[in-house]
């Protein structure tokens, strides 16, 4: 599953190379937050940390996290037992991760950023126990 935003879709597009069997779902449950009045402005322009605002004509943090776990939710539903991959941006992926964890929404208020390409691996039972086997790894662009 991808983020049907340009640059996730093309990210997923590229590892379908090396898995060409494997389907792809471009979907909008995977997009990065929308920041409504907030679009097209620098991080300096703004007084807080964008993560605590609620932009009009936009999403707040609590909508993208609501509109995340649902789609986790269904996923696992959908593919239990099945290897699953996930294509998203750094607010989506935190907020996947927050949800796999059973953490709420003020989590990801606190969590590391995530390296662009960066991948975490979770092993998710059906009783929704998780190992995690990699977080935030970004080997694969240092070698």
């Amino acid at each position: 599953y991808s983020s049907d935003a340009v640059r996730a879709a093309d990210t997923a597009k590229e590892i379908a190379k090396l898995h060409p069997a494997t389907p792809i779902s471009f979907i909008p449950d995977l997009r990065e937050r929308h920041f409504g009045e907030f679009i097209g402005m620098k991080k300096e322009e703004l007084s807080v940390d964008a993560i605590y605002l609620n932009p009009k004509e936009g999403e707040s943090l609590q909508q993208v996290y609501i509109r995340v776990k649902n789609f986790l939710v269904e996923v696992l539903a959908k593919h239990g037992g099945e290897t699953v991959l996930f294509v998203g941006h750094g607010l989506t992926n935190k907020v996947l991760v927050a949800a796999i964890e059973g953490k709420d929404v003020d989590a990801v208020k606190t969590m590391d950023h995530f390296g662009n390409t960066s991948i975490s691996i979770f092993e998710i039972e059906e009783d929704r126990s998780y190992t995690i086997w990699d977080y935030n790894c970004m080997k694969h662009i240092d070698e």
